[in-house]
């Protein structure tokens, strides 16, 4: 059995109960099961500091359009949002751009919201410099938004 690597901090999981569902991650510190997954989107976007994309179906694309959709609305305040894997996200950040913005349903600044990279590095950076930016916003005591729901 191979070791695990140290954790620094909690690495805690929200998982949704699926008939074809793998298990959950083994690197995590806490496990959630939910059955709902508008039960689960309410946990993603009130306790996360930001969202990172990796390839997946219908049940990613419906969590990263909701997290973008409420910080564009302001009801969340703004954080990170990271599409992980260029050659997979490519396509769909190529039709927002063709078709959201050209339609005019987002604006450019919405599209400004998301980060793609293909490098971990990159991602550990953008969440360490808003973990930072966000702890001034408190010492500073300025004002988040909250959800609300």
């Amino acid at each position: 059995m191979a070791s695990q690597p140290k954790i620094f901090g909690s690495s805690i999981g929200l998982n949704i109960e699926l008939p074809q569902e793998q298990a959950p991650n083994s690197y995590q510190t806490i496990s959630l099961d939910f059955r709902y997954f508008f039960v689960r989107k309410v946990m993603f976007v009130r306790y996360s500091i930001g969202y990172v994309g990796m390839p997946g179906g219908f049940g990613t694309l419906d969590e990263l359009f909701e997290s973008l959709t409420l910080m564009q609305t302001n009801k969340i305040y703004p954080m990170p949002v990271i599409l992980f894997g260029s050659q997979f996200w490519g396509g769909l950040i190529d039709w927002i751009k063709t078709t959201l913005i050209e339609f005019e349903t987002i604006s450019q600044e919405d599209l400004d919201l998301i980060k793609i990279t293909d490098d971990p590095q990159e991602v550990l950076e953008i969440m360490l410099e808003h973990r930072q930016w966000k702890h001034k916003q408190r010492e500073q005591g300025k004002a988040h938004y909250d959800l609300i729901i």
